[in-house]
């Protein structure tokens, strides 16, 4: 049985890829796709994965993506594969070790990658979970990078003092710990053996992940760079778009408090009544909202927020900006 080729004519084509290699200080080869639009560019865009995951999750050819309604939007992407994922390997299975302070810094190389290809435009950073992290733990630290806007799709930081639930804090405790475990034994997380995602993450990685949950911080692994307080040097507008439905992940009601110390952000919670029009019944999961065709809404908007954030950087009076969840 033939099976029927996916019609294009409801969603963005992708135009094909340049493949860009850039060397980290420590030598690692970090690898990014560079999709550009038909026009000349309004601006470039950054746009990173989420962790487990590679950048399959936000260009495809066969569907709807995040990067294919930003180019078709008219801006310039930028799609890297994050340090032992994919392309940038070697990946953990393989040997690969790094830690959340190598995601960080490698934050700053897609930046000066992105300046040395459109010098003279605007440039934006867009992540989805940990390269949304990874970007404000690397903003904060260098404020006055040429960083025009940051869009944080379904972010957080697992912390006690952000979670609000005695019961969910727990969860978050256990699923951290049992899975840290895991690591000790196998030493990486086998998140491919699982088939609970593409890329399996490093000991490293993980172990500092475990001990921002145990020592409630969010910091280096030296614990001399407090990534939190540097939140609050943040000068670029920041869109924290969440939704209310990531039960687990990105709960709102605390990744908004994890945020809270930004004083330029928005936060926007799909799936909440005083979400913008249709977008109030937009429930996606972690996941789904960065890779379910049905959250092309979303990310319409986000496309949307960038240009007027390159407008006028200051926020919409319509949006939340209180920390209210």
């Amino acid at each position: 049985m033939l099976l029927k080729r996916p019609q294009v004519s409801d969603f963005e084509v992708l135009p094909s890829p340049v493949l860009h290699t850039r060397s980290a200080p420590d030598g690692w080869l970090l690898r990014a796709r560079d999709f550009s639009p038909v026009l000349p560019p309004r601006a470039i865009v950054v746009l990173g994965h989420a962790m487990m995951v590679d950048s399959r999750t936000l260009c495809r050819p066969d569907r709807p993506t995040l990067a294919s309604v930003l180019v078709a939007a008219g801006f310039r992407v930028l799609v890297p594969d994050l340090r032992g994922h994919a392309d940038s390997g070697p990946r953990a299975g393989d040997g690969g070790e790094w830690d959340c302070d190598d995601i960080v810094a490698d934050v700053g190389e897609f930046v000066a990658l992105a300046q040395s290809l459109e010098p003279e435009r605007p440039l934006v950073l867009v992540g989805h979970s940990l390269f949304a992290q990874a970007s404000l733990a690397w903003l904060g630290q260098h404020p006055d990078a040429p960083v025009q806007a940051v869009v944080a799709l379904t972010c957080d930081v697992w912390n006690r003092r952000f979670e609000p639930s005695r019961l969910i804090g727990w969860l978050k405790f256990w699923v951290i710990a049992l899975t840290t475990l895991v690591v000790r034994v196998v030493g990486h997380l086998p998140v491919r053996l699982a088939r609970a995602g593409s890329a399996d993450e490093a000991a490293g990685y993980w172990r500092q992940s475990w001990m921002w949950l145990r020592r409630d911080r969010w910091c280096s692994v030296d614990g001399g760079v407090d990534y939190w307080a540097g939140l609050s040097r943040i000068q670029a507008p920041v869109l924290h778009m969440l939704s209310a439905g990531d039960r687990l992940y990105a709960r709102p009601v605390s990744a908004a408090r994890w945020t809270a110390p930004v004083r330029t952000r928005e936060l926007m919670i799909l799936g909440r009544e005083d979400a913008p029009g249709d977008l109030a019944g937009l429930r996606p999961k972690h996941m789904a909202a960065a890779t379910d065709p049905a959250s092309k809404l979303a990310w319409h908007w986000i496309a949307g927020w960038i240009e007027r954030r390159l407008i006028d950087p200051s926020p919409d009076s319509d949006s939340d900006s209180d920390g209210n969840p």
